[in-house]
């Protein structure tokens, strides 16, 4: 689903339970295109991106975040 798409869903589709149930209903429906293995040129660029950054998993996140 593009974000045009997502933008003219009704209301209920947009809130975090709407979404849920739109997903579980596409993959009952799709399974075949549900979940995919991702490319492994993607995979090698974000490895690329990332290389010597590191990361503290243990760390305090900072400023707000909406899960």
């Amino acid at each position: 689903m593009s974000r045009p798409e997502i933008g003219r869903l009704p209301d209920p589709f947009r809130s975090r339970i709407g979404v849920r149930a739109r997903l579980d209903e596409d993959f009952a429906q799709r399974p075949e295109r549900s979940i995919v293995t991702v490319p492994a040129a993607l995979l090698d660029r974000a490895a690329m991106l990332t290389q010597g950054m590191e990361v503290e998993l243990d760390a305090e996140i900072e400023g707000d975040v909406k899960l």
